[in-house]
Protein backbone atom coordinates (compact mmCIF):
# COMPACT_ATOMS: atom_id res chain seq x y z
CA UNK A 1 0.00 0.00 0.00
CA UNK A 2 1.31 3.28 -1.15
CA UNK A 3 1.34 6.28 1.76
CA UNK A 4 0.83 8.89 -1.33
CA UNK A 5 -0.50 11.68 0.10
CA UNK A 6 0.18 11.49 4.06
CA UNK A 7 1.51 14.74 4.44
CA UNK A 8 -0.93 16.81 2.26
CA UNK A 9 -4.03 15.29 3.26
CA UNK A 10 -5.35 16.81 6.47
CA UNK A 11 -5.83 14.61 9.43
CA UNK A 12 -8.28 16.85 10.70
CA UNK A 13 -10.89 17.26 8.00
CA UNK A 14 -9.70 14.93 5.18
CA UNK A 15 -9.11 17.32 3.03
CA UNK A 16 -6.14 17.21 0.26
CA UNK A 17 -3.88 20.10 -0.06
CA UNK A 18 -1.46 20.99 -2.99
CA UNK A 19 1.38 22.66 -2.24
CA UNK A 20 5.17 21.83 -1.94
CA UNK A 21 5.74 20.16 1.20
CA UNK A 22 9.58 20.74 0.60
CA UNK A 23 9.26 24.60 1.30
CA UNK A 24 7.07 24.58 4.13
CA UNK A 25 6.88 22.66 7.34
CA UNK A 26 3.50 24.34 8.39
CA UNK A 27 0.31 24.39 6.44
CA UNK A 28 -2.49 26.12 7.05
CA UNK A 29 -5.96 24.05 6.25
CA UNK A 30 -8.44 26.69 4.76
CA UNK A 31 -10.94 24.42 6.37
CA UNK A 32 -9.68 23.86 9.73
CA UNK A 33 -6.36 24.21 11.48
CA UNK A 34 -2.55 25.07 10.68
CA UNK A 35 -0.26 21.61 11.15
CA UNK A 36 3.20 20.77 11.00
CA UNK A 37 3.36 18.49 7.78
CA UNK A 38 5.80 15.79 9.79
CA UNK A 39 3.09 15.92 12.55
CA UNK A 40 -0.02 15.70 10.01
CA UNK A 41 1.86 12.68 8.06
CA UNK A 42 2.27 10.43 11.23
CA UNK A 43 -1.06 11.33 12.50
CA UNK A 44 -2.45 10.43 9.31
CA UNK A 45 0.12 6.59 9.01
CA UNK A 46 -1.14 5.85 12.89
CA UNK A 47 -4.36 6.57 11.62
CA UNK A 48 -4.51 3.80 8.53
CA UNK A 49 -2.69 1.57 10.99
CA UNK A 50 -5.88 1.67 13.54
CA UNK A 51 -8.40 1.19 10.39
CA UNK A 52 -6.19 -1.94 9.09
CA UNK A 53 -5.11 -0.79 5.85
CA UNK A 54 -1.47 -0.75 6.91
CA UNK A 55 0.37 -3.92 8.94
CA UNK A 56 2.72 -3.06 11.27
CA UNK A 57 5.84 -5.15 11.49
CA UNK A 58 5.90 -5.18 15.35
CA UNK A 59 3.09 -7.12 17.04
CA UNK A 60 3.02 -5.62 20.58
CA UNK A 61 3.39 -7.98 23.71
CA UNK A 62 0.45 -9.31 25.67
CA UNK A 63 -0.29 -7.62 28.58
CA UNK A 64 -2.95 -8.64 31.68
CA UNK A 65 -3.06 -6.17 34.15
CA UNK A 66 0.02 -5.26 35.21
CA UNK A 67 1.38 -8.52 33.57
CA UNK A 68 3.54 -8.94 30.41
CA UNK A 69 2.29 -12.14 29.47
CA UNK A 70 4.46 -12.37 26.40
CA UNK A 71 7.17 -9.59 24.62
CA UNK A 72 6.86 -7.96 21.19
CA UNK A 73 7.49 -10.17 18.57
CA UNK A 74 9.09 -8.50 15.10
CA UNK A 75 7.52 -10.37 11.60
CA UNK A 76 8.25 -10.58 8.45
CA UNK A 77 6.60 -7.85 5.75
CA UNK A 78 5.36 -11.00 4.26
CA UNK A 79 3.67 -12.33 7.12
CA UNK A 80 2.29 -8.75 7.89
CA UNK A 81 0.75 -8.33 4.41
CA UNK A 82 -1.33 -11.28 4.74
CA UNK A 83 -3.27 -9.83 7.33
CA UNK A 84 -4.38 -6.59 5.24
CA UNK A 85 -7.41 -6.82 3.86
CA UNK A 86 -7.88 -8.08 0.08
CA UNK A 87 -8.73 -4.31 -1.09
CA UNK A 88 -6.51 -2.65 1.23
CA UNK A 89 -3.71 -2.49 -0.99
CA UNK A 90 -5.64 -0.90 -3.99
CA UNK A 91 -6.48 2.12 -1.74
CA UNK A 92 -5.11 5.13 -1.97
CA UNK A 93 -5.94 7.23 1.24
Amino acid sequence: MRASNNTRRCNVCGKLLIWDPAKELERDCPECSTWDQDVNNTDNSHDRVARGEVATLVSPGKVEGNLEISGSQTRSYRSARRELPKDAESQDL
